[in-house]
């Protein structure tokens, strides 16, 4: 929800999370909780940057993960394998 509102996405690094949004560019992710402060006052002294990442968050949000387009994957699946 946070990246469809156009906010700036600061998640833990998961494992195939690339699959959905482009760490670095359309989200943020930290590996410990060091790395987290980092990044977040990274993110809060650099306006701009943080702008844009939200931005192209927001794009592939509404691109490829809104809930009609997970409502026909489903019904795709099903459809599969039924």
């Amino acid at each position: 929800e946070a990246t469809g509102s156009g906010t700036c996405l600061l998640t833990d690094k998961l494992k195939h999370l690339e699959y959905f949004f482009e760490p670095g560019s359309e989200i943020v992710t930290y590996e410990n909780t060091d790395d987290a402060v980092e990044k977040a006052c990274y993110l809060l002294e650099h306006p701009k940057e943080r702008e844009a990442i939200a931005q192209k968050g927001r794009k592939k949000a509404w691109k490829n993960h809104t809930s009609s387009i997970r409502a026909k994957e489903f019904a795709d699946i099903l459809q599969e394998n039924v």
